[in-house]
């Protein structure tokens, strides 16, 4: 019997990434493939690229300059293969490194494993995952040893399925993945050309469309053709370099010398998700949770926020003392917060994938109307923020309404529920040094020169009766954003969402209030550590 607090089934990005993550807070943490080892990994890349929010969420924890280094910044997104391209840069994202990267997933996946190693998580290869029962304490795995055989006993508080999306876990755990199947087949291809785009190159053809795509290491490039006479042709029937090469005459009017292919493939526009993320103490993350059309490189992202989301709430549960009900409402937090996520992106996604099938007149009229849209600069940043991360929907788990509903949507802060954005520090890290995977921070800011001291004390000691679970930083931050203006205070989650506002003109009474309902709602009844202040 092997044993961990946490099992984690598979070790793609999703994986590794909440892996890492649950180590930052000393959390046993194992990770089990059937990957027959470490060297055995594939070398060709699903996902292509990393969004601005990814990247964002590794600068966080101080690993992204790993990523830049490997890959190439891209400060253009296309939606839907559209001529006019989403602008990337800081007054749209807000974020230090606000670009794209182009980095294919065997590199990030390489890079993630190095960090995994040197922050002691455990691995187990060769093991295929068979079967699971869970009782209020614990899971048990069956699992097939593929290099020696036989079967081998796993025991965890916890597990999760990274395991794609054919998952094994989900089905073992019968939880349903509801949605379409796939109506049309794409080509993917990596390949080296004899001619070579200097950035994306999108194009239209008498067939349909494609795109081209540097990988980052100035040899090879992603092809992705999608055309009409590919829609009739099996998944499993993996294209050839010929058929390639016809598809990029008929977009590009050149096959642009293709030749040694690394990778070819075909992909398809199905679109499901699991009803939900979560049935006891089994989770699923990644593709495991949602499936959809790759457009823009959005599925590996959405992972690795999964991944983020989960493990600071199992961080905070396996270290708190509360009973189970407040256990449940922070772990169901997570299939509701993460869901409503995957939803908006499956909508982007499947109009995406409407705009790139176009093919007849008035679809056309539709794609030049919206090409013609996406000129105006501030619908422009609206998509580029989405599919970049940073506007998912918000939860009613991030507002600070008693009834979990987003009834009072209208009055609450706009900064609530949003990541941290269009703000500068003083110390560029110091936020990120206090940030815990259990522990909330209540960034107080340039109190020295703000006229709310007394105010700022009153939360201060509101806080701590969770003076366990809640840090204190003051800061001197600049911003340039409206939404930023007469922010005294902010209730930061671990991954970096704002949870609570308090704005110079507004009264005392009511922030104390929501401040509490926010707290009492993350961390339960707390009155031991202070008596209460009303």
């Amino acid at each position: 019997m092997i044993s961990a607090e946490i099992l984690i089934v598979g070790s793609g990005p999703t994986g590794l990434w909440l892996a890492l993550e649950l180590r930052r807070a000393n959390i046993d943490v194992l990770v089990m493939d059937s990957i027959t080892s470490r060297d055995a990994r594939p070398t060709y890349s699903k996902a292509l690229s990393m969004s601005a929010g990814s990247l964002a969420t590794f600068a966080s924890r101080g690993v992204a300059q790993d990523f830049i280094d490997a890959g190439l910044a891209l400060h253009k997104a296309h939606f839907g293969g559209l001529e006019t391209l989403l602008d990337l840069n800081y007054d749209v994202l807000g974020t230090r490194h606000s670009h794209n990267l182009a980095i294919p997933q065997a590199r990030t996946e390489a890079l993630l494993l190095n960090r995994c190693e040197e922050a002691g998580v455990k691995f187990h290869w060769g093991l295929r995952f068979q079967s699971l029962c869970q009782d209020q304490e614990k899971v048990l795995v069956s699992a097939e040893q593929l290099t020696v055989g036989g079967e081998l006993k796993l025991e965890a508080k916890w597990i999760i399925g990274c395991d794609g999306t054919h998952s094994a876990v989900r089905r073992a755990a019968e939880i349903p993945f509801e949605g379409s199947r796939s109506s049309i087949a794409g080509m993917l291809a990596d390949i080296q050309l004899s001619e070579t785009p200097e950035t994306i190159t999108i194009s239209r053809g008498s067939k349909g469309g494609c795109m081209m795509v540097p990988l980052g290491d100035g040899v090879h490039y992603r092809f992705v053709g999608l055309f009409k006479d590919s829609i009739m042709k099996p998944l499993y029937d993996e294209p050839t370099l010929d058929e390639v090469r016809e598809c990029m005459r008929d977009g590009f009017g050149s096959d642009l010398g293709a030749h040694s292919p690394l990778w070819l493939s075909r992909f398809g526009n199905a679109c499901r998700l699991a009803t939900s993320f979560r049935t006891g103490r089994i989770f699923l993350a990644g593709d495991s949770a949602h499936q959809f059309f790759p457009a823009g490189g959005q599925g590996m992202n959405l992972g690795i926020q999964d991944a983020t989301n989960l493990a600071w709430k199992l961080a905070l549960v396996l270290s708190s003392k509360q009973d189970g009900a407040f256990v449940e409402r922070i772990l169901d937090s997570y299939t509701a917060e993460r869901r409503a996520a995957a939803q908006a992106v499956i909508s982007n996604v499947q109009a995406q994938t409407a705009v790139l099938m176009s093919h007849n007149p008035h679809e056309v009229a539709l794609r030049e109307v919206l090409c013609e849209s996406l000129k105006n600069q501030d619908l422009n940043a609206l998509w580029a923020r989405r599919v970049t991360g940073f506007s998912e929907p918000r939860s009613p788990y991030c507002l600070h309404t008693d009834s979990g509903k987003i009834d009072a949507e209208d009055q609450c802060d706009p900064l609530v529920g949003t990541r941290i954005t269009h703000v500068g520090f003083e110390t560029e890290r110091e936020l990120f040094h206090a940030t815990k995977l259990d522990r909330f921070v209540l960034l107080l800011r340039n109190t020295s020169q703000c006229d709310k001291a007394a105010e700022i004390e009153e939360l201060h000691t509101i806080c701590q009766r969770w003076a366990d679970r809640v840090t204190r930083l003051s800061s001197s931050t600049f911003s340039s954003s409206h939404q930023w203006k007469d922010v005294v205070a902010v209730l930061v989650r671990p991954d970096l969402r704002i949870a609570w506002v308090f704005r110079r003109q507004e009264s005392l009474s009511e922030s104390s209030a929501t401040l509490k309902s926010v707290l009492l709602r993350w961390f339960g009844n707390r009155e031991e550590f202070a008596p209460d202040t009303e």
